[in-house]
């Protein structure tokens, strides 16, 4: 028989490997690997490999707050959108992902996403999973709208939740740490998230880690 305290051992070992992964593999991928959306861990992209796809000259984004799968068909990803890094990955794991039930929206400039917002339902409310923003089309505001609108499509009254690591950052570009959660605890705050910094043992591996709770 397994004693009191080598159940609790267990417990805490299980709670640090899931806290290890959610600093090491964005909430996305991981997402994508548990719910049967997609193995994006299995292949590795050259970051000389990924072509960004879109540019301040194409047209005004045009955004969506509620994509379905027939839309999301007859588009592409811009590239850095959201990881996995080849936005093929992120093409195919989007679609399951709507074909599971996520609630998906996004900005759409040429027949490209340039900017994507994605939750999944659990646990009694909605987990935010993404939201990213094309390089060229960033510090526009572009994701702020995007998440207003996004969040106004789910469920009203719904709790909407988030969980923001390094793992998040751009990989290819990263900003500082301190600037990319700067960023990020400002654009939830805006949107109506109650912002804190993570307890451990996530807050013990990444102290600048931050969860979200909007509702």
């Amino acid at each position: 028989p397994v004693s009191g305290s080598q159940a609790a051992a267990e417990r805490q070992s299980l709670a640090t490997a899931h806290a290890v992964r959610s600093v090491v593999v964005p909430r996305l991928v991981a997402a994508a690997v548990d719910r049967g959306w997609g193995r994006p861990l299995e292949r590795v992209v050259a970051p000389a490999a990924i072509d960004d796809a879109a540019s301040a000259d194409d047209p005004a984004p045009t955004i969506l707050p509620e994509v379905d799968v027939a839309t999301w068909e007859r588009v592409a990803v811009a590239g850095r959108v959201a990881s996995p890094a080849d936005p093929r990955d992120v093409h195919a794991i989007v679609r399951a992902a709507l074909m599971d039930g996520a609630a998906v929206s996004a900005a759409i400039a040429g027949g490209t996403v340039v900017a994507l917002a994605l939750s999944a339902s659990g646990g009694g409310g909605h987990e935010l999973l993404a939201l990213g923003v094309a390089p060229a089309y960033r510090r526009k505001g572009l994701g702020a709208r995007l998440l207003a609108d996004h969040l106004a499509a789910l469920q009203s009254g719904a709790t909407v939740s988030a969980t923001i690591t390094v793992a998040e950052r751009d990989p290819i570009e990263p900003l500082p740490l301190d600037v990319r959660m700067t960023i990020a605890r400002s654009l939830l705050v805006a949107a109506g998230f109650e912002v804190r910094l993570a307890e451990a043992p996530l807050g013990r591996i990444d102290s600048s880690a931050i969860v979200a709770v909007r509702g």
